[in-house]
């Protein structure tokens, strides 16, 4: 079988998630390209498996937006005549910015309407994009869940290299965000939060890329003053990303809109509890992983709220490493070639019949 995967592997320093799928999946004897519009058009790829088709609706230009989009429905459309199977991985129902309503709206009807078959990490996503697009109902669809990132991190520091390494002393309370830093994070709305609790032992540490200078201006202005908040507000390499984690005893994704959630498993990889919100499948990542480790709130992240779990986090007794086995790679991936087997068999054996 030979898949066309937009993105496999060039997306592997921002999110090795897609380079950790495929490396596995490729053992299964799966024939593995990075996506090209070519390897897309000569009709010989079994599946074009793309995975963030929103990612083009958050650019700021509406030409580059209305050009982008008019591109990727035409290769869909093409691919699709061609005998490629298109098989989209529900990571999120809308685009994160939602700056063009009406052209997303119609690029998410048209792009649904296209599709061969869908995957998604969590139930909520897969009934969310159902209720959505009704059409969904009638492709072949599966719950395949992220996988942790274990193997990223192959020889983490314990806490109290950690702590030397950012010069936060052993005795802090250290509550960390990691990932990229983008409005609908809301990372302001943590550091205000954090702010609003005096402990001088309570340590905030908040790395990632800015998406722009407006947002990491609105998180600089939210921190204002205060020294015991760490900014590393760039690209964090992997071997500080995980000092970082390592270091915290509690790390908190305030995000106004969650569905999945690649941050929140990378810290559990590295056996740091999280604070997120009870939106999406986050009420299903409780299930999997544990209370102990999985904290979820309701409406806005206030001090109370973040003071509460800090508490939760530094008192709760837990295991050593977070029970991350409903997230191991291999059965992630032979899940995966599985869902490819019957999504093909599905397309073929459907065409086939009159007047389809």
């Amino acid at each position: 079988m030979k898949v066309v995967a937009w993105p496999a592997v060039a997306n592997r320093h921002d999110n090795p998630y897609n380079w950790l799928l495929y490396s596995e999946v490729a053992k299964e004897g799966v024939d593995v390209l990075e996506f090209r519009p070519r390897r897309v058009l000569d009709g010989t790829a079994d599946i074009w498996h793309l995975h963030w088709p929103d990612a083009l609706l958050n650019d700021k230009s509406r030409t580059r937006v209305i050009r982008d989009v008019s591109g990727t429905l035409a290769l869909v459309r093409i691919a699709r005549a061609r005998g490629t199977a298109i098989v989209w991985t529900v990571h999120n129902l809308s685009s994160h910015d939602g700056r063009y309503p009406e052209i997303e709206k119609r690029y998410w009807s048209a792009f649904t309407s296209q599709l061969d078959g869908i995957i998604s990490p969590s139930r909520a996503g897969l009934s969310g994009a159902v209720s959505r697009w009704p059409t969904l109902g009638n492709v072949p669809s599966f719950v395949i869940p992220l996988g942790h990132y274990r193997a990223v991190f192959s020889a983490p520091p314990d806490r109290a290299a950690a702590r030397a390494d950012l010069g936060i002393a052993p005795d802090a309370k250290v509550v960390a965000f990691v990932g990229q830093v983008r409005t609908y994070k809301d990372v302001p709305a943590l550091a205000r939060a954090f702010r609003g609790e005096p402990d001088p032992k309570l340590r905030l540490v908040v790395a990632g890329r800015p998406e722009d200078e407006t947002t990491a201006r609105q998180v600089r202005d939210a921190v204002g003053s205060d020294e015991r908040i760490l900014l590393r507000l760039a690209f964090i390499p992997d071997g500080d990303l995980q000092s970082i984690v390592r270091a915290a005893d509690l790390v908190v994704l305030p995000y106004q809109n969650i569905l999945n959630s690649g941050s929140a498993l990378l810290a559990l990889s590295l056996d740091c509890p999280i604070l997120v919100p009870d939106r999406g499948a986050m009420a299903e990542l409780v299930e999997d992983v544990g209370a102990e480790w999985v904290r979820t709130y309701g409406g806005p992240l206030t001090t109370d709220t973040l003071a509460s779990a800090v508490s939760w986090a530094t008192t709760t007794t837990r295991a050593p490493t977070a029970p991350l086995t409903a997230f191991e790679w291999p059965q992630i991936a032979s899940a995966t070639v599985d869902a490819y087997d019957q999504i093909v068999y599905f397309r073929r054996h459907r065409r086939t019949k009159p007047g389809v």
